[in-house]
């Protein structure tokens, strides 16, 4: 056998397995023995095996050593003592490294857990495995000096090999901070004394970022002398109720700022109507300046009225509605000015299934879509298009307002979802800001594209309200062994970005700039179990890249995972409905990217 699948083997074996020297050290183990024995590779390798034996049974367990040394094999159970100090019956067959009969170079272990063939172990591995992979939770158990002996879940909440942190200090999972490194010291006092401790600590994830941990801690006791060993902590990410907490507390002050801000909003329309009021009898008389005075007071009625609009606080009431439907409506009451106008309408697509939303909000958010999409043709001179579509995807509807004017300054392109920006000062300058909160209220996504020959605005709709829960994750499937990934982009930063990331969270990364390159690795290497793939490359764009998977490697297009930039565009949605490919929009959330590779690697 090749000497690559032999260590592939070894490495992935669901088997405890260890490689012996003639003198009895460990020379080399595989994850599955690590995981057995509670410890890490760092203290195992060049140890001797007899150590992780109980005294009681080492002069037995040497004897059936010598026994395979002299090339017999031999099976045997021993207790066996776990780095957390925790001590397991385990079933040991170790084999000689040479042809039987003949002196053995070495011998080879194979480890079997047998405790759990105790009454009731199943039970409790089946409790212990539930309490594991509860969302947004991790187990660790520490030693005597704070270092971590077992840990589970981290791989979900940390993004960190769960084999490869055994062995490492706790402290190598704090975030820096005096008061952070002192709750961990008053935690570990705590254990020593044999006292519980709860509190929180800031972790630190594998891409850099903290994450505030409710901790529950108590000691780790020997069940026979009652000598505390170490502690148990149970770890509980709590960034969700700290983002609730400061949304609340944001949502408080805002709410006192909106009191304020509507009885400015009454004040100053009241002052307006009183300055009309004042100066109507004298407007005849004022040499023309009647239009200018009536404009200027019209425009403090429109700011008191804004500023009133901005301070109510509506309830979102959300219904199923027919996203067709309310797009007639819009243009029904947008009709005239079409018409003024000289407006030539097309729309394109249907969506039978209704989206969850509030009508009015959506309504009021698309009619400020094509109000701003008509008032840049109003500035054309002439052939003037407004198109209207429907693109029905996955998880909801696209509206897209596309006109043919001539387009947002590259200035301007970063300003018109910002309050107040506008180019026109009889505007208020909320349309657009005020479009993007409405439907991000709702669970829906705003986004625009421009250039010279026009601007196309897309409203996402959804068709479920969304989740307001934590939905259940098991361990990442990515985390629980290596996975190879090939990552295919035109943009080096982008690679370098994601590949860091991936290979701090264990994934073996390839790289490549197009896709080109992409198949020439794929054609001449070994293939990778995931792709993750840019669409818009020079030499070779990720289009034609998956035509050539549908091709020649239709197996790997279902491993493949979408980023882009362009989700709006028309030719994305058809090729994710045409392939099935899950699309996802830049700047990526690196934690969303492990939950859509975990996905797409149980397709």
């Amino acid at each position: 056998m090749a000497t690559h699948e032999t260590t592939l083997l070894f490495t992935e074996s669901p088997v405890a397995t260890l490689i012996l020297s003639r003198e009895g050290q460990i020379a080399d183990l595989n994850p599955e023995a690590l995981r057995t024995l509670a410890d890490n590779r760092t203290e195992l390798v060049g140890s001797p095996v007899l150590g992780v034996v109980v005294e009681e049974d080492r002069v037995r367990a040497r004897e059936n050593f010598m026994s395979v040394l002299g090339g017999r094999p031999r099976e045997w159970s021993s207790r066996c003592r776990r780095g957390d100090g925790v001590t397991r019956v385990m079933h040991m067959k170790a084999v000689p490294l040479a042809p039987q009969g003949h002196a053995a170079r070495g011998v080879v272990l194979f480890l079997t857990d047998q405790t759990h063939d105790q009454a009731g172990r199943p039970e409790r591995n089946q409790m212990q495995t539930l309490l594991e992979n509860l969302p947004g939770q991790f187990l660790l158990t520490l030693d005597e000096s704070g270092r971590i002996r077992y840990a589970s879940g981290i791989s979900r909440t940390h993004y960190r090999s769960e084999v490869e942190i055994v062995g490492a200090p706790y402290r190598e999972l704090l975030d820096d901070g005096q008061e952070n490194l002192i709750r961990a010291r008053a935690m570990r006092n705590a254990i020593q004394a044999g006292d519980e401790w709860a509190g929180t600590h800031w972790h630190t994830r594998a891409d850099g970022t903290s994450l505030p941990v409710r901790i529950f801690a108590c000691p780790y006791r020997d069940p026979r002398t009652g000598t505390v060993l170490g502690g148990l902590v149970a770890g509980r990410d709590v960034s969700v109720e700290y983002d609730l907490r400061h949304r609340t507390e944001r949502t408080e002050r805002l709410a006192s700022l909106g009191e304020m801000v509507s009885r400015v909003g009454e004040r100053i329309g009241g002052v307006a109507r009183d300055l009309e009021e004042a100066v109507a009898p004298v407007l005849p008389q004022a040499n023309g300046t009647e239009p200018a005075i009536r404009t200027g007071l019209g425009r403090i009625d429109l700011w008191a009225s804004v500023m009133r609009d901005l301070a109510a606080d509506v309830p979102l009431d959300r219904k199923a509605t027919s996203s067709e439907a309310l797009l007639d409506q819009v243009m029904a009451s947008r009709a005239e000015r079409v018409r003024e106008l000289g407006v030539e309408v097309e729309r394109e697509g249907e969506c039978e299934r209704p989206v969850s939303i509030d009508p009015e909000r959506t309504r009021r958010a698309i009619t400020a879509v094509v109000d701003n999409a008509l008032d840049a043709l109003g500035e054309r001179p002439g052939g003037r298009v407004l198109r209207l579509t429907l693109s029905p995807g996955r998880d909801g509807v696209v509206i897209s307002v596309q006109d043919n004017g001539s387009g947002i300054p590259l200035d301007h392109a970063k300003k018109v979802y910002e309050p107040f920006f506008t180019t026109r000062p009889d505007r208020p300058g909320l349309g657009l800001s005020r479009c993007v909160d409405q439907i991000r209220s709702q669970g829906g996504r705003v986004w625009h594209t421009s250039d010279g020959s026009g601007t196309t605005v897309a409203l996402e709709l959804p068709f479920e309200a969304p989740e307001a829960s934590f939905p259940f994750r098991p361990v990442p499937l990515t985390l629980n062994r290596q996975k190879s990934i090939l990552i295919v982009d035109d943009e080096d930063s982008v690679r370098t970005g994601i590949r860091k990331f991936l290979e701090k969270v264990g994934y073996d990364v390839r790289e490549a700039w197009s896709g080109r390159s992409a198949l020439a690795q794929l054609t001449v290497g070994q293939p990778p179990e995931l792709i993750l793939t840019d669409l818009k490359m020079t030499d070779g764009s990720g289009y034609w890249f998956l035509d050539q998977l549908a091709r020649d490697f239709p197996t790997l297009l279902e491993k493949t995972l979408v980023i882009t930039g362009d989700t709006e565009h028309a030719e994305v949605t058809e090729m994710a409905q045409r392939t099935g490919i899950p699309v996802l929009r830049k700047p990526l959330e690196l934690p969303e990217l492990l939950e859509r590779l975990d996905e797409v690697a149980r397709r």
